[in-house]
């Protein structure tokens, strides 16, 4: 089945950004005979050098880890120079040795207490953003400290949640912000293996006081369905958020480009939302049906963890599993049970794979003893 996905832009203007980039066709390679040319070592830009150029910054490299408690290791004096160095998404329950005294539902590996810390710097052209520290999921009780101060805490394993940090960040371009992430998996925990941890992507949204908020989109498409897809209509909403003092009158301009083209960069803000034009519904005696067609679900229960990698969610280990499915005549995932990663949700939009979330495995009535 062909499913046809665009774009939609929620911007707030007031001022335009250009960007210049060059074509690849106009990027010629240097040849190593080339006198003209003085060769170097390759340079690595370090993640702790954050720019404003993008509105998501991906925020998974250069953490440092402990498998362990502590009750300073969220100060900013310190010191964690012999912890791990790390990258997200992490799982420190794969990590450690199986043990016979443990459960069958962990994968006889334990849970325990990890901490996380990551430095970094900001310029003085931050000073005045809004800056919100957003995780996509950790396993399971989550405290999150910004230079010594708690945020907020997070007591659920698969659920996305971000904290506005912007009044406890120093914005000079020389002294160090240092995040620090307690993470708690007390086993039992669970029906199932969940891995431990900040398994899943973690991102800072950086945008001006006036902004679309995050997941601030709202796109319908009222007439699908009763128009047996003829009509096309759109209709949208945008949450706009202003975290200043001050009043703000603005304009909200919303555009649709198809999936993949160019797009044009404007404003206060820039908020993209991909959607599809599709309906679907469960007809008496019929059955499933999709776009207007009947279709026969071919699904399969999927646990979130990638078996030897444990529950970190990798991109690339989640599309090749996404890919196997639908090679195998898959064409709908139920995530079991729960909410899944974002990456995987994305991936199975972008294959043409529906699916199932659910909520949370169970809530007044236990399974088993993990109650």
């Amino acid at each position: 089945m062909k499913h046809r996905f665009k774009k939609i832009l929620a911007a707030v203007l007031s001022a335009s950004l250009c960007v210049p980039t060059l074509p690849t066709a106009a990027v010629q390679a240097a040849e190593a005979n080339d006198a003209a040319i003085v060769w170097t070592d390759a340079e690595t830009i370090s993640a702790t050098q954050i720019s404003e150029e993008e509105r998501v910054i991906n925020f998974n490299e250069e953490w440092k880890f402990y498998l362990g408690d502590s009750t300073t290791a969220q100060n900013t004096d310190f010191i964690d120079a012999a912890w791990d160095d790390v990258n997200l998404p992490h799982d420190f329950s794969i990590f450690q040795d199986f043990t016979a005294t443990g459960e069958a539902e962990s994968g006889f590996l334990p849970g325990g207490t990890g901490w996380y810390r990551k430095k970094f710097t900001l310029q003085d052209s931050f000073s005045d953003k809004s800056i919100v520290l957003n995780f996509d999921g950790a396993y399971k009780d989550t405290y999150v400290y910004v230079n010594g101060t708690k945020v907020g805490e997070h007591h659920y394993g698969y659920t996305p949640f971000a904290f506005d940090i912007s009044e406890y960040l120093s914005c000079d371009g020389i002294t160090e912000n240092v995040i620090a992430v307690k993470v708690v998996n007390q086993l039992p925990s669970s029906r199932w293996y969940s891995g431990s941890g900040i398994y899943r992507d973690v991102t800072l949204v950086v945008t001006n006081p006036v902004h679309v908020d995050i997941n601030g989109t709202y796109v319908k498409t009222p007439k699908l369905a009763e128009s047996s897809g003829s009509d096309g209509t759109i209709n949208i909403s945008a949450d706009i958020k202003n975290d200043s003092a001050a009043s703000a009158n603005v304009t909200v301009k919303n555009t649709i480009y198809e999936k993949d083209s160019t797009t044009s960069v404007a404003a206060i803000d820039t908020y993209e939302t991909d959607f599809g034009f599709k309906w679907y519904e469960f007809v008496d005696n019929v059955g499933f049906q999709l776009n207007g067609e009947n279709v026969k679900i071919n699904g399969v229960c999927m646990h979130h963890d990638q078996g030897a990698l444990g529950s970190a969610a990798y991109y690339d280990a989640i599309y090749r599993q996404m890919e196997i499915m639908k090679n195998m005549g898959v064409n709908t995932i139920r995530v079991t049970h729960n909410p899944a990663a974002e990456i995987l949700v994305d991936i199975c939009n972008e294959l043409g794979l529906l699916v199932i979330e659910e909520a949370f495995d169970g809530w007044g009535i236990p399974k088993n003893g993990n109650s």
